[in-house]
């Protein structure tokens, strides 16, 4: 792993949801726009969020009240990005699936 990731965007994102979902970007689009309009709100509502195999996202409130957004990520995502490779669902590992741009 480099010292600096690089960073995807969100065409990159749709673009490739759209390739493994066999579906238009345009649908891949509106998926990504839906998925995060509600994580916004479930966010606003004080809300966790937890995605399986990525992590929880949570607010947190200091003194001064001022939110922030955190991410504690998975046991499983720290493994694959310590390690280069996915767990799959046999308890192996396997290199990440997806072509390099």
């Amino acid at each position: 792993m480099k010292d600096r990731a690089d960073t995807v965007n969100t065409p990159h994102m749709i673009r490739e949801a759209a390739k493994r979902m066999g579906c238009y970007k345009a649908d891949a689009r509106e998926l990504l726009k839906h998925f995060t309009d509600i994580v916004y709100e479930e966010l606003q509502k004080g809300k966790r969020i937890r995605f399986g195999s990525l992590g929880i996202l949570y607010v947190v409130q200091d003194k001064k009240a001022v939110y922030t957004v955190r991410f504690r990520p998975s046991t499983k995502l720290l493994k694959m990005v310590n390690t280069g490779r996915v767990e799959n669902e046999n308890n192996g590992f396997e290199e990440p699936s997806g072509e390099k741009d």
